[in-house]
């Protein structure tokens, strides 16, 4: 089991404001990530975090983004991996015997013997 605490936070209008900015920040940030993932896709060239996050220093000497620390950033580029990561990931295949479950669900080069089932090609 896992607990979770949530906070309410009390902001002053000013407080607003500056989170508010900064939520905008990780949005662009978040965004200009993954339409840079989409572009070098389209290209056929591999881009990964390491490669996203080596041009962070840049981006933040520049002055481009506002967000508050370099973690917050790499955070950032953690979640955009991760999701372009599960995307590309072919669809999980049910567990084969459990209810309902039967052998016409199998792919053709599968087959079950004595309640167990057999996949080739996988792996």
């Amino acid at each position: 089991m896992h607990k979770t605490f949530q906070y309410r936070l009390f902001t002053t209008p000013l407080q607003s404001d500056i989170l508010d900015g900064q939520l905008a920040e990780a949005c662009r940030l978040y965004n200009g990530a993954l339409q840079e993932r989409r572009d070098a896709w389209k290209q056929r060239v591999s881009v990964n975090y390491y490669t996203q996050a080596n041009q962070l220093k840049q981006i933040r000497a520049a002055g481009d983004l506002g967000l508050a620390n370099f973690s917050c950033c790499q955070d950032i580029l953690r979640r955009v991996d991760q999701t372009y990561k599960a995307f590309f990931l072919p669809p999980a295949l049910p567990p084969p015997l459990c209810h309902g479950w039967n052998s016409r669900h199998l792919r053709p080069s599968s087959h079950i013997v004595t309640g167990r089932a057999y996949f080739s090609g996988l792996g």
